[in-house]
């Protein structure tokens, strides 16, 4: 189905929802489904109709969040269409087909084990894999016991922890890689056990390629593919190391059909692109790696589809949807699996090298993977890696345990060529690594739910506790003062980690909230939120996204947390939740854009965005409010053609996520010129600083822009602009007064949050503790610290009213 634009007859299918219920349901007919249902319409009815702002200052995102809520809700009914749907499928054979495996090794035990051998792993525990593993496995092995694990939330954390032995399914992320590489000073072992796959949902269906079907294209190349979907890069990830080789530049970008060398009518025909959102989904990772040799830059008019819950409460399939899309456009191109085949598109034969051979996607092409868009199946394991873990891979690698994988019917079984290299892996000695590389960047893309927005790579964060950057005193009197609400006892427990620990903050909260309820005892915890194991999580604000922060929470807790702004990030201290500088060079006449414009310059056309762990459609803008040239701002003379030089951090990198909430409302499409920079070993083994980099190469070039705190730059070629919220102002400077009075919107904000579980209210000494947070005494501890900025009262009085 189409969703209607947000406009004036947007709300009509959620009204429409409502009304239906309302007329047909008894009393006694009212069902979890439906008040769930009732709940989604009336959610979405509430912003569609034109939702007033909570505050003149807030953001479309936050008024998105407010009244949508953040996504909790929506995945349970997608969650459980999902299960339902897998669940059906998981022991049926979908081929029949048989192939001859006698080119695989037969298994020979080289050491008997025994024990219990943990293995993670969904889908392969669903299927009739695992128990013929088990079974097989078993007549070699007799003590060894194989068994699921349970109740594994972080994949990484417990492979290092040795808490499961190995790990399957889709290949590791970046942020999962790098964050195991920081903990361990090692890459984890990583083989390929099977091949994704033909057309079923869920087991690694092989990508299509498809276009409408009176299209007269009928092949592509890798090559020939990056330029449709992927931008200029300067660079791209292998593992976690960032290869500035693999670089490419805009004149190989291909947006006409005629490019592909399509003539008559498709001569100058945009390229029309359906797809999956760019973060969040596994079939963008693997186009990724295969097809953008690790880069991550993609064609800024990608239109993207994700799985949402229809307003009357049934999941909307994005893979369908967008295949049903591109049948009613001509000259459209989509990545998909053939589960959502229809007659009015086909499928392209692809080539990895340019000239063929081309493959077509059928089954036998999948199993000799001469069709090079096959997904492979991983496992992961700890190195060195123990004998029992050693054992089972060689089983699951030789001709018994392919076997069992093509009895299954959906997975396919490995070419003797691939298992031969991936049993070589198993007997190599330990490669050296250079110990240096190995995390390089998780501090600054897994930034800890306890520290700030921006990551401080200047050294300023590691000093006495007591430093203060600001001496300035406001007058905190339209602040509330602190009045008890009820006397509260008990234990509090605080992170023990993060920024509040390392400030004064915490300490001067703690005592003075304690000279009001004595009978208060805080301790200081090592542990999560989402765990139960702390009482507050007072922080950075949380990530938006399918798997990211609040989709933990989620998870664990199975409803949303309560969310409240404690405080102002700081003017320019790196690493405290900084201000954002939007900066240019300094013969650039420019001296202010709006926050529309800067979304404008930096990102490009979106569908929608992350709004916690939903697609909310209302963030969504057009191609048409692109900006690309300094003429679009109002710039004459030798500006009006320039193109905008766009300067950035690398995606993966946590201020990126920042940047995207705040200018693109969770939206993730970037500007596919976007001149990215990452963090390097260089020759010596010294490191170069991405941001230092950026700012050298800014320094030089006078058409470009980018953001950053200023308290990691120092550049005299360079000036901040000022920034207004609405289109036509008011403007505002980048200055401590204006990041303290959020007049200046790239300002960013530190949050607590807190279990609230539906229905009930907070727990008292949660609430007594928030109210003193946000009360004038709470706001003095802030001020006298020196690094975050005390809230103004009329934000204090809107986070207070949240907590009733």
């Amino acid at each position: 189905m189409q969703f209607a634009k947000h406009g004036q007859n947007s709300h009509k299918p959620y009204r429409e929802t409502l009304l239906l219920i309302a007329m047909n349901t008894k009393c006694n007919s009212i069902t979890p489904t439906l008040i769930l249902r009732f709940l989604i319409a009336a959610a979405a009815l509430g912003v569609a109709s034109g939702c007033a702002q909570n505050d003149p200052g807030e953001s479309l995102f936050d008024t998105v969040k407010r009244t949508r809520g953040d996504g909790y809700q929506d995945n349970v009914v997608i969650r459980g269409a999902h299960d339902v749907s897998t669940g059906k499928r998981a022991k049926k054979a979908f081929y029949t087909q048989q192939w001859d495996l006698s080119d695989m090794p037969e298994y020979q035990p080289r050491q008997e084990v025994s024990g219990t051998l943990l293995v993670d792993g969904g889908y392969l525990m669903m299927g009739t894999v695992a128990d013929a593993w088990r079974a097989g496995f078993a007549k070699y092995h007799p003590n060894l016991k194989i068994e699921e694990a349970k109740g594994v939330r972080d994949r990484v954390s417990s492979l290092v922890a040795r808490e499961i032995d190995i790990q399957t399914g889709r290949p590791w992320t970046f942020y999962e890689l790098s964050d195991y590489e920081s903990r361990v000073k090692q890459s984890p072992m990583a083989i390929d056990w099977a091949t994704g796959s033909f057309n079923v949902p869920g087991w690694s269906p092989a990508f299509a390629i498809f276009v409408h079907k009176d299209n007269p294209l009928t092949r592509v190349t890798f090559n020939q593919l990056d330029g449709i979907l992927g931008g200029a890069r300067y660079g791209g990830w292998v593992g976690t190391v960032w290869h500035p080789e693999v670089a490419r530049g805009p004149e190989k970008n291909i947006r006409v059909w005629g490019q592909l060398g399509l003539t008559g009518e498709w001569t100058d025909k945009p390229i029309a692109i359906y797809g999956r959102p760019i973060r969040g989904y596994n079939i963008q990772i693997n186009i990724e790696r295969k097809v953008f040799q690790g880069g991550d830059l993609w064609n800024d008019n990608l239109l993207e589809y994700v799985h949402e819950v229809n307003p009357d409460g049934t999941r909307y399939v994005s893979s369908v949807e967008m295949v049903k899309d591109l049948a009613k456009d001509k000259y459209g191109i989509s990545f998909s699996d053939l589960g959502s085949y229809i007659e009015e598109v086909k499928p392209l034969a692809i080539a990895a090298q340019d000239g063929g051979p081309y493959a077509e996607l059928s089954l036998e092409n999948l199993r000799s993977r001469t069709y090079p868009l096959f997904l492979e199946q991983w496992a992961y394991a700890k190195k060195p890696l123990e004998p029992k873990v050693k054992e089972f891979l060689r089983y699951v690698l030789s001709r018994e345990g392919q076997e069992a994988i093509q009895r299954d019917g959906k997975w396919i079984p490995l070419p003797a060529a691939v298992v031969r290299e991936q049993l070589k892996k198993l007997d190599e000695p330990e490669a050296h690594v250079n110990v240096a590389a190995m995390g390089l960047h998780e501090p600054l893309i897994n930034v800890g739910l306890g520290f700030g927005d921006g990551v401080d790579e200047t050294g300023k964060v590691h000093l006495p506790r007591e430093k203060t950057f600001y001496t300035q005193q406001w007058d905190l009197g339209d602040l509330p003062a602190y009045k008890p609400e009820q006397k509260v006892a008990g234990t509090l427990r605080l992170p023990a980690d993060g920024y509040l620990q390392t400030s004064t903050i915490a300490e001067a909260w703690m005592k003075g909230f304690g000279s009001y309820h004595p009978n208060v005892r805080f301790e200081t915890v090592r542990g999560q939120l989402a765990d139960q194991q702390i009482d507050l999580q007072p922080g950075r604000r949380w990530l938006s996204g399918l798997y990211d922060d609040f989709a933990v929470f989620h998870n664990q807790r199975k409803h949303s947390p309560l969310e409240i702004e404690m405080a102002t990030g700081s003017y320019d201290v790196p690493g405290w939740s900084p201000a954002l500088g939007i900066l240019v060079h300094k013969d650039n006449p420019l001296t202010k854009l709006t926050m529309n414009q800067l979304d404008g310059i930096f990102g490009g056309a979106r569908r929608g965005g992350w709004v916690g762990t939903a697609w909310r459609r209302e963030v969504a803008r057009g191609a048409g409010k692109n900006i690309r040239t300094w003429g679009q701002l109002g710039l004459t003379g030798e500006w009006t053609g320039q193109p905008i030089h766009v300067y950035a951090r690398a995606l993966p990198y946590h201020i990126m996520r920042v940047f995207e909430n705040k200018v693109f409302q969770g939206g993730n499409m970037w500007n596919d010129n976007l001149r990215e920079f990452a963090d390097e070993i260089k020759p010596d083994g010294s490191r170069s600083i991405s941001v230092v980099k950026m700012i050298t190469e800014m320094s030089r070039d006078r058409y470009g822009i980018t953001f950053c705190d200023l308290g990691s730059t120092e550049s005299k070629d360079l000036k901040s602009l000022a920034l207004a919220r609405q289109d036509g102002g008011p403007y505002a400077d980048l200055t401590l007064e204006n990041v303290r009075n959020r007049s200046y919107p790239m300002f960013l904000g530190v949050f607590a949050y807190a279990d609230r579980e539906p229905g009930k209210p907070l727990e008292p000494k949660v609430k007594e503790f928030l109210r003193y947070i946000l009360s004038r005494e709470g706001q003095a501890a802030i001020q006298r610290d020196g690094k975050w900025l005390p809230l103004t009262g009329d934000v204090a009085r809107r986070q207070l009213k949240k907590l009733d």
